[in-house]
C-alpha cells in the first residue's frame, strides 16, 4: 500500500477517499502568515535574558551570536533540518519561542519579570515556571502547586485526578495571600494551566488518574 502527502489547498477529500490501496494520507497545512512584531520583540526579551545568564552581556552582537548558536539546538530538539527566524511563519516562530521559554525556565532556572511576558505566551510561561516549581510572581524556587479551583480542605490529595484541575506555582507567601484574598492571581493577570500526569509525576505529586484505573 502507498502513502500520500497533500498540501491542504491541493487536497480533494472525496478523491482521496476513493484510494482504497492508500495506507496513510498526510495533509500538511502550511502557515503562510509571517511572524509578528510582538513575537520578534518577545523573542529578543528572552534572548537578552539568556545572554546575560550565559555571557554576562546582552549586547546586540552577543545576542545575535547566541541566537545563531541556538538554532542548531532547536533543530536537534525538534528534528528539523533547518530553521531561521528570518523566514519563520507565525506558527514556526511560536514553536521557537515556546522552546526558548522551556530552556529558560525549566533547564536553566531563569525567571522573568511578569511585565516582560508577552500576553500571547503567558500560558507557556506559567506552564514552564510551574513545571520547574518556581513562583510565577516572584521567581522563588521550591514553590507550592496551587489548584485554582478548591479541592476541599482535608481531602486526601493522592485520590485526586490533578489533571482535571488548573494549577499554578506560587511561593508560600503568595500562595497564602491567594488563599486569603482570592484576588492575587487576577490582579496580576495570572491563571492556572493544565498539567499532564507525567508533569505531576515529575513534580512528585501523587494522584489517582483515570488512565491508571483503566489499565488495572
Amino acid at each position: 500500500m502507498n502513502d500520500l502527502i497533500y498540501k491542504w489547498e491541493e487536497a480533494n477529500l472525496s478523491k482521496i477517499s476513493s484510494y482504497l490501496d492508500t495506507h496513510n494520507v498526510f495533509i500538511v497545512m502550511q502557515d503562510k502568515r509571517d511572524k509578528t512584531y510582538s513575537q520578534i520583540k518577545f523573542m529578543y526579551v528572552l534572548l537578552n535574558e539568556l545572554a546575560k545568564e550565559f555571557y554576562g552581556d546582552a549586547s546586540k552582537e552577543t545576542v545575535e551570536e547566541l541566537k545563531n548558536a541556538l538554532y542548531s539546538d532547536f533543530c536537534k530538539a525538534n528534528s528539523l533540518d533547518f530553521y531561521r527566524t528570518k523566514t519563520a511563519s507565525v506558527t514556526e516562530m511560536k514553536l521557537f519561542i515556546d522552546w526558548l521559554i522551556k530552556l529558560m525556565a525549566q533547564q536553566y532556572g531563569i525567571t522573568l519579570a511578569l511585565d516582560l511576558v508577552e500576553e500571547d505566551f503567558k500560558s507557556s510561561w506559567i506552564y514552564a515556571m510551574t513545571c520547574s516549581r518556581k513562583c510565577v510572581i516572584c521567581g522563588k524556587p521550591h514553590a507550592d502547586i496551587h489548584h485554582t479551583k478548591r479541592i476541599g480542605a482535608g481531602r486526601d490529595r493522592t485520590t485526586v485526578d490533578h489533571t482535571k484541575y488548573k494549577v499554578i506555582s506560587l511561593c508560600r507567601e503568595h500562595h497564602t495571600i491567594e488563599h486569603l484574598t482570592g484576588i492575587l492571581l487576577k490582579n496580576n493577570g495570572l491563571y492556572g494551566v493544565n498539567l499532564s500526569k507525567y508533569d505531576f509525576d515529575e513534580l512528585g505529586i501523587k494522584g489517582t488518574y483515570e488512565e491508571d484505573i483503566k489499565e488495572m
